[in-house]
């Protein structure tokens, strides 16, 4: 593999995992749902500043007259309802559990591919979806008291993160269907641009007024999420797709809930549980086994993921 190409894919890799520990810090000062609009505005206002750059903005505008109702829906599942979902889960969970439960997208992928898609469902695809399930109920449930846990707050978040995996699935299935008629750099654009229109009602009356007097560390925070961990992966993500096959590239992304964890327990003193450990190799397990042998879905922006994993 050239070194170029394997930089691009650990680079992509290393923002995606650290992003939800980045997450976790800014929320301290920064507002949910005002994060997420914000993270959308400046990811889909870098990305149209490439297109403007490469002389192709009159395109993009004819392109999104032509496809307004899909990029409509892929912006507020993939960006609105996912970020939301995802910021406010952060703020009640670990950046560590987080990364783990988020990165289970490619079973509910699975899932909904043989219901819309009607991909066939076989016994490697249910295997990992058995080991998949079983992880996500350890790193949920961890041991506990049942009764307990589902009361607490770090169930609650941990429940918003899945939603934001299943969120993030439906994106997928979608832009499977839409990336044919366009580029992903379009439908990444119009995306985030979208799915930052959507975003701003709640923001709006979440509390605009506290967003107003953000600190300047904490507005660091936001451009490095709508910069470099949305506009700059998107490029790292496609480079890294130009020079390897997807199956070979997508390996990568089974870091990033070992990443993530890692990163919360050094930066955030997140404590490392053996039902984490232990729930996070099964899901890892689960996903590889599933995904063994099939062609994975073309994701545009794999944001994030932001990647199959989003962040």
């Amino acid at each position: 593999m050239p070194w170029k190409t394997l930089l691009a894919l650990l680079l992509t890799v290393a923002l995606w995992s650290s992003s939800f520990a980045i997450i976790k810090v800014g929320l301290h000062e920064v507002n949910p749902y005002f994060l997420a609009m914000i993270r959308a505005v400046i990811a889909g206002a870098f990305l149209l500043g490439i297109i403007a750059a490469g002389g192709r903005l009159r395109e993009f505008t004819q392109d999104v007259r032509e496809r307004w109702r899909a990029y409509a829906l892929v912006g507020f599942v993939g960006i609105a309802l996912f970020d939301v979902f995802q910021n406010v889960g952060i703020s009640h969970t670990s950046s560590a559990l987080a990364g783990v439960l988020l990165n289970t997208n490619p079973l509910f992928i699975v899932v909904l591919s043989a219901f819309f898609l009607k991909e066939e469902v076989t016994k490697n695809r249910m295997l990992g979806l058995g080991l998949g399930f079983a992880g996500m109920c350890i790193v949920v449930f961890g041991g506990g008291d049942l009764r307990e846990i589902v009361r607490s707050q770090t169930f609650l978040g941990n429940m918003l993160i899945l939603l934001s995996a299943v969120t993030w699935a439906v994106y997928s299935i979608v832009n499977k269907r839409v990336l044919g008629a366009t580029t992903p750099l379009f439908l990444t654009t119009a995306s985030y641009l979208f799915g930052a229109v959507f975003s701003m009602p709640l923001a709006l009356v979440s509390d605009l007024p506290r967003a107003l007097t953000i600190s300047a560390s904490s507005w660091a925070i936001v451009l490095y999420l709508g910069v470099v961990a949305s506009g700059l992966t998107f490029f790292l993500w496609s480079f890294a797709l130009s020079k390897l096959d997807a199956s070979r590239a997508s390996l990568f992304l089974f870091l990033i809930p070992v990443l993530s964890i890692i990163v919360g327990w050094a930066f955030l003193d997140e404590a490392i549980t053996r039902y984490t450990v232990l729930g996070s190799l099964l899901v890892i397990g689960g996903i590889f086994i599933a995904e063994r042998g099939v062609a994975p879905l073309k994701e545009p922006d794999a944001a994030t993921a932001n990647a199959t994993t989003p962040a």
